[in-house]
């Protein structure tokens, strides 16, 4: 269930002028610009109203008098095979009402604000009416606004996307199987609504068009680093509470080509990164991308003239080196075992990270425990589990280990938390307090 919540008052404007749903079928669906663009055409034509969009909308209530108008959107959907996905459009007058099952009983106002968000979390940007405290209008879009400016980015708990650019139907068929991790329409921009703050970039230096491609393995997506780039940029500059960490690999190809390139690319907007080779407070990284690098320097041409671009830098990774420590058993089959067996064993390595991480006394490394794999024997006759069977398994482990967590009164620190396709395994659908990335980034607050 994906919800934009928006709340807009203007100077009033003629409500004489069309809407017409059907324009808007031809929008790359499923993403903030097509919603984005129904919202401000009807706020020219209701400047004074509440623009509320949501995909389902059967657990909404308010009074009739408040509605001035409803609409349905079809968006025009382009995956791997065309499609429309619907959207219920609310135009209210008052900013009032009910929706049941994603917070706590009570009336809830739309918050006032110029930002959009496009996410899974049904109310990020929810507000009581009575004005008292409440565990759910954590808001995707800055949570980490919430946190001390003191923290160390190795103290907080950051949930992270694995293989962030491999989007589901980017890929030729069989491919998506084993290459996409990310499902289709949750894009760099929806992670970044939805509260993910640790991106794994996967990239080879394109010679023949001199680009640096997104990819995953020996599989290309039609995304480019530079572009990518900017969408961080362009998110921070709107959001300069957060910050992004960025760990950029060097996937496949000419090694020295594709550090000059990250480090052409990097210094052409270089006041938006953090380039220190120490883990930094939240204060110095808000507004910034934090580079973790995960490519070698050596031979670079830039590296004569100028030395190192810095960064963090752990080159035994995944291996500790005192800055970084992983947990990456990406296929933790073993001769013999059943299915079952390679989840438990995955399951006991994510938990024995989130303990050390939780106990660890500063100074201390920073945590990064990919819950993502697959498990492959390189036997069609043996156990096996696609990247997104895997996820459905792990992440609803994992929202078992949560909820051994829940009622602890104070912050629970387990690091960067890696995922594959987080909405997959919440125990009750789409609920957004079930929902994976908001379960930790709420690991942040007393619960």
């Amino acid at each position: 269930m994906s919800t934009l919540f928006q709340s807009t008052r203007i100077m009033l404007a003629s409500h004489t002028m069309s809407f017409d749903p059907a324009k808007y079928c031809n929008y790359k669906a499923r993403e903030p610009a097509t919603l984005l663009a129904v919202k401000d055409d009807l706020v020219v034509l209701f400047p004074s109203a509440h623009i509320l969009i949501l995909h389902e909308s059967n657990r909404l209530h308010f009074s009739d008098q408040d509605c001035a108008a409803t609409y349905h959107l079809e968006t025009d959907y382009r995956g791997l095979f065309t499609s429309t996905y619907g959207y219920d459009v609310y135009v209210l007058w008052e900013a009032l009402f009910k929706y049941d099952g994603s917070t706590d009983a009570g009336d809830f106002l739309l918050e006032m604000s110029n930002e959009a968000v496009l996410d899974e979390g049904h109310h990020y940007t929810l507000k009581r009416k009575d004005g008292k405290d409440d565990n759910s209008p954590l808001r995707s879009t800055d949570w980490m606004k919430a946190l001390d400016d003191e923290l160390l980015l190795n103290e907080i708990t950051i949930p992270g996307t694995h293989n962030s650019c491999s989007i589901w139907g980017d890929f030729i068929f069989i491919a998506n199987d084993w290459a996409a991790c990310q499902s289709a329409g949750h894009g760099i921009s929806w992670q970044l609504n939805a509260g993910i703050r640790f991106l794994d970039l996967r990239s080879r230096w394109n010679s023949r068009e001199s680009y640096l491609q997104m990819c995953h393995g020996i599989w290309n997506t039609n995304t480019r680093l530079d572009d990518v780039i900017r969408e961080l940029c362009l998110f921070l500059h709107n959001h300069l509470t957060e910050t992004i960490l960025v760990s950029i690999r060097c996937e496949a190809g000419d090694g020295p080509a594709f550090a000059q390139a990250v480090h052409d690319l990097i210094h052409t907007n270089k006041h938006h990164w953090f380039l220190g080779t120490s883990i930094p407070s939240l204060q110095t990284a808000r507004g910034k991308i934090v580079l973790f690098r995960r490519y070698d320097e050596a031979n670079a041409p830039y590296l004569a003239i100028s030395g190192s671009i810095g960064g963090i830098y752990n080159p035994k990774f995944p291996e500790p080196d005192g800055t970084v420590e992983a947990q990456d058993d990406y296929n933790p089959y073993q001769p013999g075992f059943s299915l079952n067996d390679c989840f438990d064993r995955k399951r006991a390595q994510v938990i024995a990270m989130f303990r050390k991480a939780s106990a660890a006394q500063s100074p201390h490394p920073l945590y990064i425990n990919f819950i993502s794999g697959y498990v492959w024997s390189g036997f069609f006759s043996s156990p096996s589990a696609k990247p997104k069977e895997f996820a459905l398994e792990m992440n609803k482990r994992l929202h078992g280990h949560l909820d051994e967590l829940d009622g602890q009164l104070k912050p629970v620190k387990l690091g960067v938390v890696v995922l594959d396709f987080p909405e997959q395994g919440a125990s009750d659908g789409m609920r957004q307090d079930n929902h994976l990335i908001y379960r930790l980034l709420r690991a942040n607050f007393v619960r």
